[in-house]
Formats: structure tokens, C-alpha cells, sequence
């Protein structure tokens, strides 16, 4: 009975040996995938982040461009105040206008200047 034993324990350990060597098969497999996809995607990676920088650096141009023109319409802003309050102040006096009175007057002046104008002839 101890032989057989021993046999089932040599048994286990040959079986307890090959899966080992199956997983080192295994990891071996795994560390040489990772290093080709290590080898293969680095450098794209390299040239995405280099991508990357420039795009960014590209941001930072148009956002310091951007930047100067809304400093130039806010210094135009500045200029444009009296000139747009006048245009305000225009606006409001155009409302005000009574374009009946007006009209009514257009047609009292022509009804003056009729008879002067075929006075003298025109």
C-alpha cells in the first residue's frame, strides 16, 4: 500500500510538474506578446503625444490670438461709446417725432410755396 502511495504522490508531482511547466509556457508567451505590443505601440504613442503637443501648442496660439482681439474690441468698445450714444440719442429723437404733425406740415408749406413758384415761374 506505501507503494502505491508513493506512486499516486509521484504521480501528482509529475502532473504538478508539467502544468508548471505549461504555465511558464505561458507567462513566457504573455511577456513576449506584451514586448511586441510594447515594441509595436511606444513609438505610435510617441508620435500621438508629439501630435498631441503641437495640437495643444496650436490651442494656446489661437487662444492668446483670440485673446488680443477681444482686447482690441473692448479698446473699439471704448472708442464706439460716444459715437453709439449719439446714435441713442438720435434713435430717442427720431421716436419722438410726430410724422402726422410733419406730414401735415410738408403739405401747409407746399400749399404756401405753390403760389410763390408760379410766380416766378418754376
Amino acid at each position: 500500500m506505501e507503494n502505491q502511495t508513493g506512486t499516486e504522490i509521484e504521480k501528482y508531482v509529475k502532473r504538478q510538474y508539467y502544468l508548471m511547466l505549461v504555465m511558464a509556457i505561458c507567462a513566457v508567451c504573455v511577456l513576449v506578446v506584451v514586448i511586441i505590443a510594447a515594441v509595436i505601440l511606444v513609438p505610435k504613442m510617441s508620435q500621438t503625444l508629439a501630435d498631441i503637443d503641437a495640437a495643444m501648442e496650436n490651442l494656446n496660439a489661437m487662444l492668446r490670438s483670440f485673446e488680443s482681439t477681444m482686447e482690441g474690441l473692448a479698446g473699439l468698445t471704448d472708442e464706439l461709446g460716444p459715437g453709439l450714444q449719439s446714435i441713442e440719442e438720435v434713435t430717442a429723437g427720431l421716436q419722438n417725432i410726430d410724422f402726422s404733425e410733419l406730414n401735415q406740415a410738408i403739405r401747409d408749406l407746399s400749399s404756401v410755396v405753390a403760389p410763390l413758384a408760379k410766380l416766378f415761374g418754376r
